[in-house]
Formats: C-alpha cells, sequence, structure tokens
C-alpha cells in the first residue's frame, strides 16, 4: 500500500521534528537574553530581510498542536509552555543562529511575551500572518495587518488555512488583493 502526503504534511512533519530535536537537546534554566549566535546559519533574503535558513515555529508556543481528538495533548502543552518556557525557548533559538519566528496572531499573550523579550535584549524576527477573516473587501484582514505592521512585524504572510479555503472557493482573487 502506498503512502500518500501532502506536501503541506511533510514539510510540517520535518520542520517540527528538527526543531523539538534541536531543542529538546538543550536545557536551560530563566531566559536571559540571548548572547550573540554562537552557532551561525545559512540565510536567505525574503525581500530586504536576511532571514536565518532554520525558522522557529509557533504553533506550539500558542499551544496549537494539530492534535485532532486528543485533547490532553493541548493541556499538556499549555502547561509546559509557560512564558517563562517560551521566553527560554526564544533565547535558545537565537543563541543557536535561528534569527526569525514565524507565528499566527493568536492573541495579547503572545504580543506581550514577545514585547517581553524584545526588552531583554532579544532580537527575533517576527514573520506573522494576520488570521482574521479575508472576505469581500478584506476590511478585517486589512486591519489587522496594519496593527501588526504598525507593531514593528517584520514580515506578513498569508494563513495557509485562509489560503487553502479560499482556493477551494475558487477566491484566489481574494489572496492576491491581500498582497498587492
Amino acid at each position: 500500500m502506498a503512502w500518500r502526503i501532502s506536501r503541506r504534511a511533510f514539510v510540517k512533519g520535518s520542520f517540527l521534528t528538527g526543531i523539538g530535536a534541536g531543542l529538546a537537546l538543550g536545557k536551560r534554566v530563566g531566559a536571559p537574553a540571548p548572547s550573540p549566535a554562537a552557532t551561525s546559519l545559512p540565510k536567505g533574503r525574503l525581500g530586504n530581510l536576511e532571514v536565518s535558513r532554520l525558522l522557529l515555529g509557533g504553533n506550539l508556543l500558542t499551544h496549537y498542536t494539530h492534535s485532532r481528538d486528543l485533547r490532553y495533548v493541548y493541556a499538556l502543552v499549555e502547561h509546559y509552555n509557560t512564558p517563562d518556557k517560551i521566553l527560554e525557548t526564544l533565547a535558545l533559538a537565537e543563541e543557536h543562529g535561528i534569527n526569525t519566528l514565524v507565528i499566527h496572531t493568536a492573541g495579547k499573550a503572545v504580543d506581550v511575551l514577545l514585547s517581553h523579550y524584545r526588552k531583554q535584549g532579544g532580537r527575533i524576527q517576527r514573520i506573522i500572518c494576520p488570521t482574521a477573516p479575508m472576505e469581500d473587501g478584506l476590511v478585517q484582514f486589512r486591519e489587522q495587518a496594519k496593527k501588526l505592521v504598525d507593531d514593528g512585524v517584520e514580515a506578513l504572510y498569508i494563513w495557509g488555512v485562509r489560503s487553502d479555503a479560499l482556493v477551494q472557493a475558487g477566491r484566489v482573487d481574494l489572496i492576491g488583493k491581500a498582497v498587492e
């Protein structure tokens, strides 16, 4: 029997496995400001942004686990990823050369943590996707995107959940308008 796996599932699984393995190797207490990266990672460019070729994904930091009906997994992740653990994770990633966090808008908690991390000297860049609805006129989407840019986010992307639904509904035009 042949296994069929989507590109999205492959990339997600590969990325999370790599990040999980990398983070499991080091143990730290507290979350001091990161020292300059002891390890240098290759970098690429997204427009004017210099981005490490390995990115820190934000799903587990926002307690989003893709755990389907396994409700206890959410509780485990929520208890493990305390504010201190999230700050520690950001510092550890930066210490090992990861300079960019990719995350979705997940409420004020993440904003407060990232602000606190920056005040401690953290420099990790943020690529964030607005999660507002993408409907005709894009009013809510554009408002949220503007707020993110005004808050200093380095780059935005369109959330796969939104773009997949728009493509299936034949509304690729909204994706084009969102990136104009």
